[in-house]
């Protein structure tokens, strides 16, 4: 089992949809602290760590907090903007001390990209998912949906052509941190971003590419279901914010079943219904009960 530890919220991009930009004047633990946390991992029985941020590899003891993980015995994960492992002798090193899980983010083409996160990243970013997958290491590349890339999903698909064994995964936005202070020009409504995503996973899939979703209620991606990818689906049992002592249960408080519409659906139990936020603002008129014993899709 997993452990997520945010390490801090130092992070060399500045996204549109940056769910943690409230607490962007937080301090970053310290190594002595963070090498604490990751104790508390061990004593717990998990068996891989992985770090994220803000951006885990922007920390000067990157490798040295990756050596303490692989001498408590555990494998190290990284959630990352992919930015520095565009630089071999990095990704290298990581690898040689046990870095099994990646998880990188591309938001569509260098336009949609760039502008999403508010840096000339696009091209870094894509040369570290490409690097880590030509390493064997089968990253997850995480494209998160916005009112700004809807069009260009397909792009992350393109991108990638060729780079080796990975899965595209398709995020609905949070309507959270940044996301939540830029609503309107930030967040399209969740029937806009399921047609986007099923689209782009059916061009994922017609060229060879592993794909998932999250964050997009099952009723609007019919016969996809199977595709969902969350924390829980990848074995993560704990985390901890870095304003946190300890560790703490993955939950799903951030989302909601609204009962009128989803009590009695046949997916409920599995689906991720819709964030809390996107909720009060939008409602739950989009939705749509799937009866069962229903077919949703091929």
């Amino acid at each position: 089992m997993k452990a997520l530890l945010k390490v801090g919220y130092t992070c060399n991009n500045n996204c549109v949809f940056c769910h943690s930009s409230e607490h962007r004047g937080h301090a970053d633990l310290t190594t002595s602290e963070l090498l604490r946390k990751v104790d508390l991992c061990a004593a717990a029985g998990r068996t891989m760590v992985v770090l994220s941020g803000g951006e885990p590899t922007a920390r000067k003891d990157l490798l040295e907090v990756a050596a303490h993980v692989v001498g408590r015995g555990l494998d190290l994960g990284l959630v990352s903007n992919g930015r520095m492992l565009s630089y071999g002798k990095l990704l290298d090193r990581l690898v040689e001390l046990r870095l099994r899980y990646l998880y990188v983010s591309l938001h569509g083409d260098r336009v949609a990209h760039d502008a999403m996160v508010r840096a000339r990243a696009w091209e870094q970013s894509l040369a570290g998912a490409r690097a880590a997958a030509a390493r064997g290491l089968v990253p997850t590349v995480n494209c998160v949906v916005t009112r700004l890339n809807l069009g260009r999903l397909r792009c992350v698909v393109d991108a990638l052509l060729g780079a080796g064994a990975l899965t595209v995964k398709y995020s609905m936005v949070e309507a959270k941190g940044s996301a939540l202070d830029d609503f309107d020009r930030v967040v399209p409504t969740v029937t806009e971003a399921a047609a986007a995503i099923a689209d782009a996973i059916g061009h994922a899939r017609a060229r060879g590419l592993e794909a998932a979703h999250d964050g997009t209620p099952f009723c609007l991606l019919p016969g996809l279901e199977h595709l969902y990818d969350d924390l829980a689906t990848n074995g993560f049992a704990d985390m901890s914010e870095a304003f946190e002592e300890g560790l703490f249960p993955v939950d799903e408080l951030n989302r909601t079943k609204p009962g009128d519409v989803c009590a009695g659906c046949a997916l409920a139990a599995r689906c991720p219904g819709l964030y809390v936020a996107y909720h009060e603002r939008q409602g739950a008129g989009e939705l749509k009960r799937v009866v069962p014993g229903a077919r949703t899709g091929a």
